[in-house]
């Protein structure tokens, strides 16, 4: 592998697209941020972990290796020459690497469910940690690590381990970095990564405690408290964030951070946009039913239970005709949640 840091890719454009085949190696350097030619690259590339060394791969097959990334203690983020970054957790979420620990070894067999699909629409591609990938189905298992990428025609509805609901909307890629569980008051936290396209929750259990339910995308942190919502990340990481949550759920809130501030959402239709990571989230500002159905309709239409968590007038102006027709996530006895075995009964 040969390449010229600092130096432009034959073969690449200013959008990243190009002839495909080409090989560029950068060396990482511990608080210095990667950058990357061109725009884009963030969130359409796929990333991989080969060894020591960030491996990006572009859709027309050429490639960026960023030697020693994983090797470094704090691995830095990466930028684009448009001005994008990314958090060097969420490449390693994206990459399959646990930067508390090592990287997961190929060999590894799968872990345990931590979540079931329960619908899909359109072709959905489930790529897990060792690389496999498969076409996904209603009803199959999601463990640690996998992630997900629906066609542009696509979605797809989640119920995981403890209650959480997620969705992902037509052309998006979702990596569920970790969900753990323990209704006996154990360790408790979930990660969900958000690479591109729309997505739309409502946490579980685990977003009772402080901290602990994290959806991360390329521009900042959202951490879900007893919170429901709906968002959009576009190609070049700037992320936008909604509040959504019917008002006899109950309230929670919903904490967009980076480095440069942080905002707090805990009204129905409050909204706020963040461009990059290194910039501040805006102050949040209010939608109406009409622009949420609009710019998120797609994503909470296939959210399972959404017409008992989602506020009312979102459900009306999106009508029953556009909501998938699911059986609302099953509830758990006092004090308990769904164990594995739950997802394996019903697969």
């Amino acid at each position: 592998m040969v390449g010229n840091p600092g130096a432009s890719i034959p073969g690449l454009d200013a959008t990243g697209a190009g002839t495909g085949g080409k090989v560029l190696t950068l060396k990482a350097v511990a608080g210095t941020p990667v950058t990357l030619p061109g725009r884009g690259l963030l969130s359409q590339a796929s990333h991989f972990a080969d060894g020591p060394n960030l491996l990006i791969e572009l859709s027309n097959g050429s490639r960026i290796v960023v030697e020693g990334y994983f090797a470094l203690d704090r691995p830095p983020p990466l930028a684009t020459d448009a001005g994008a970054h990314v958090a060097p957790d969420i490449v390693a979420a994206m990459a399959g690497v646990d930067l508390r620990n090592a990287p997961l070894p190929v060999a590894q067999p799968a872990s345990a469910p931590i979540g079931r699909i329960e619908h899909i629409e359109g072709d959905v591609t489930v790529i897990h940690p060792d690389g496999s990938r498969a076409a996904a189905h209603d009803g199959m298992l999601i463990g640690r690590g996998d992630r997900l990428e629906t066609s542009p025609e696509g979605g797809a509805g989640f119920l995981f381990a403890d209650e959480t609901i997620f969705s992902m909307g037509p052309g998006s890629k979702v990596v569920f970095e970790e969900l753990l569980f323990d209704p006996a008051g154990g360790a408790t936290r979930a990660s969900f990564v958000v690479q591109q396209g729309t997505f739309s929750f409502t946490g579980g259990a685990i977003s009772h405690h402080d901290d602990s339910f994290l959806i991360k995308t390329p521009a900042a942190t959202i951490t879900v408290h007893d919170a429901s919502g709906a968002g959009r990340v576009e190609p070049d990481g700037a992320t936008a964030l909604t509040y959504l949550q019917d008002h006899a759920v109950g309230d929670g809130t919903l904490t967009v951070a980076n480095p440069a501030g942080r905002q707090v959402l805990d009204q129905s239709y409050q909204a706020l946009k963040v461009d990059d990571f290194f910039s501040r989230p805006t102050a949040p500002f209010r939608l109406g039913p009409r622009d949420v159905a609009e710019h998120f309709g797609d994503t909470v239409a296939v959210l399972p239970d959404a017409t008992n968590v989602m506020p009312r007038s979102l459900i009306d102006t999106l009508g029953p005709d556009r909501l998938a027709q699911d059986a609302p996530p099953p509830q758990s006895e006092p004090g308990t949640a769904p164990e594995a075995a739950t997802f394996e009964a019903a697969a």
